[in-house]
């Protein structure tokens, strides 16, 4: 039996490698025919001619005889462990099969994933090949083994003909469900998780209505009864006992799309940043004249709140302040522009020396850490397969631990398997959590381009949230985007779990010198950043 890797997909119907042989032969047959006008030679033209049409014949009839005998259609495994995997192709006809072959989806010897293989063999009439082996999967996942296709060739080669099989031994490989006595470097945060203490309430936990008190949520009005009754009428919702945990997992690869050669992605701290469109400041003004300082600060706040940009607010806040007729708020409307002005200037200086790590402002960073995230050539051919791990093992723990901490956790991560495209588990009990494990740990690569940041705009309205991120992808260039998506769900408490190999970085100095300026610009931002490890 000859092996080596499967070459470009085919047509069903191609010719064969004999093809040009026999073309070689026929016209080789014409000129002696020609040449000798003998009939035993006109006797091998015929031949020669109708040859084809033979071969045609008894491919078709072979192709169709070959069958795939899988011996389970499914199996599980937890990684490191043995796995064992067998399959049989039989030839049910009584005509040998001389030529074959088969496309096989086998992993390989590293057990790191499963790879494409042609594999030539020949099968006698009634008679079979089996191909079983054990191998040990370093990395959690769903690995397809088995036959895709099987090309049957012809006796002399001439035509191939291809038939698709699609055979397959699903193999689930899972990570290990770790639950540390001692608290990990990746537990959650020493936030107290006493069932006295309220910081979430869900809408969907309504437990009565009553009529609508000062201070009272709009998002709680109960509409409808509020029509019928032509008062203000709100749900009373039953607090949970603990908090509502959303923890977001991030199984996009680390490497571009597009890139094909296996090379670790340069961040874009190099690459200027794009200029935000500024929104034009656009007060609703009510009538002039029933202006009433109330009013004028209430502008104030909103002119503020939609434009970050001090000249643009200027602008707006002395319009404004031309338009009151009412003097005592033409004053306020100047002390409020003061204090916005004074409150700006603050923020810049903060920004300035918040900029300043190890007496380096922003722009250093570019040169300083130019090659922070380098990683070794010998393990980029793994490493995204390495990151998926350890971020699926870490989330493992971290939900587990939430439950016991009788907290609600929403587990949720980009899934190609399902055609919304994003999959979302709501967990209060280990039984829970045991009907999801399996399809969470054997999700697959997203695309790089699925920033595991846009995963908040999908969850449902929800008071005061707890967000953990389990990346392997936190870096500068992405502080502002974590940021950003905790503002504006409203988090409570954001935390950042950087799974971070640091050994497979080509300087791991420089590595964990960048992962400290990492953290202080996540805190910052009010984001808790925790670097990671697992045990191998």
């Amino acid at each position: 039996m000859k092996s080596k890797k499967k070459r470009k997909e085919r047509r069903t119907f191609s010719l064969g490698s004999g093809f040009p042989v026999y073309v070689i032969f026929l016209i080789a047959g014409v000129i002696f025919t020609q040449a000798l006008r003998s009939p035993i030679t006109v006797v091998f033209l015929w031949l020669l001619i109708l040859m084809p049409f033979v071969m045609l014949i008894y491919a078709s009839i072979t192709y169709r005889a070959i069958d795939v005998f899988v011996e389970a259609d499914e199996t599980t495994a937890v990684k490191f462990e043995n796995v064992k995997y067998d399959f049989r192709l039989r030839n049910t006809s009584v005509f040998p099969i001389p030529f074959a072959e088969v496309g096989l989806s086998v992993p390989e010897a590293d057990g790191i994933r499963c790879v494409e293989q042609g594999v030539f063999m020949s099968l006698m009439p009634k008679g079979e090949y089996k191909f079983e082996s054990t191998i040990v999967f370093r990395y959690r996942g769903q690995f397809h083994v088995g036959v895709s296709a099987v090309y049957v060739y012809d006796p002399l080669r001439i035509f191939c003909l291809k038939r698709r099989l699609d055979a397959y031994n699903e193999i689930y490989v899972l990570p290990r469900k770790n639950q540390p006595t001692e608290k990990p470097p990746y537990a959650p945060s020493d936030l107290t998780t006493d069932s006295s203490i309220i910081t979430g309430i869900e809408s969907s936990e309504a437990s009565n209505i009553r009529d609508y008190l000062p201070g009272d949520s709009l998002k709680h009005i109960h509409w409808k009864l509020s029509s019928k009754h032509e008062e203000l009428m709100v749900n009373e919702y039953r607090p949970n006992s603990g908090k509502n945990v959303y923890v977001f997992c991030d199984f996009a690869s680390i490497y571009p799309d597009d890139d094909v050669s296996g090379r670790k992605k340069q961040k874009s701290e190099n690459k200027p940043k794009k200029q935000k469109k500024k929104r034009p400041v656009r007060l609703k003004l009510e009538k002039k004249s029933a202006l009433t300082l109330q009013n004028a600060e209430g502008f104030m706040e909103e002119a503020a709140r939609m434009s970050s940009d001090r000249a643009e607010a200027a602008a707006a806040l002395e319009k404004l302040r031309h338009e009151l007729k009412d003097e005592a708020a033409a004053d306020a409307a100047e002390e409020i522009e003061n204090a916005a002005e004074n409150e700006m200037a603050a923020a810049a200086a903060d920004g300035v020396k918040a900029s300043r790590v190890y007496g380096e402002t922003l722009e250093d960073y570019t040169e300083r850490f130019a090659h922070a995230n380098d990683i070794l050539p010998r393990y980029a051919y793994d490493m995204d397969y390495l990151c998926a791990d350890g971020v699926s093992e870490i989330a493992i723990s971290i939900v587990m631990q939430e439950i016991e901490a009788n907290n609600t956790v929403t587990l949720m991560w980009f899934d190609g398997r399902v055609d919304a495209g994003f999959s979302s588990y709501k967990m209060k009990t280990y039984t829970d959590f045991e009907l999801v494990f399996k399809r969470f740990a054997t999700a697959p690569f997203a695309p790089h381009s699925n920033c595991v940041t846009r995963l908040p705009d999908l969850i449902e309205d929800v008071q005061n949230p707890t967000f953990r991120f389990v990346t392997s992808d936190a870096g500068l260039e992405t502080v502002q985007e974590f940021a950003d998506a905790a503002n504006r769900m409203g988090a409570d408490t954001t935390e950042v779990i950087l799974y971070s190999p640091i050994e497979r970085y080509v300087n791991p100095e420089l590595r964990r010198e960048y992962i400290d300026v990492c953290r202080e610009r996540f805190a910052e931002n009010k984001i808790i950043l925790k670097e990671t490890e697992i045990s191998s």
